[in-house]
């Protein structure tokens, strides 16, 4: 995995992101709003979208209704249909 300081060092080296600069909704927004506020709004969405690190139904998927893929007897009418 890669160190974070490296990480961010690249970050701040690269050209593209170099060129993203608040527009003037987005320094208004901040302005109306504390930094603080808006770095617990950031937090609270990444928080909110990243998946848990032990999910509570890890390994334990839903089998689908009808469908046995697995069973390969249930294939064998497939291969003596006449084709049209």
């Amino acid at each position: 995995m890669r160190d974070l300081d490296d990480l961010f060092s690249a970050l701040r080296r690269s050209q593209f992101r170099s060129r993203q600069r608040p527009g003037p909704k987005e320094r208004a927004y901040l302005e109306s709003k504390s930094l603080d506020t808006v770095l617990e709004y950031g937090r609270r969405f990444v928080a909110g979208r990243l998946s848990p690190a032990e999910p509570a139904n890890d390994g334990r998927q839903t089998p689908m209704r009808r469908r046995n893929n697995s069973n390969p007897r249930l294939h064998l009418p497939l291969l003596f249909q006449k084709i049209a």
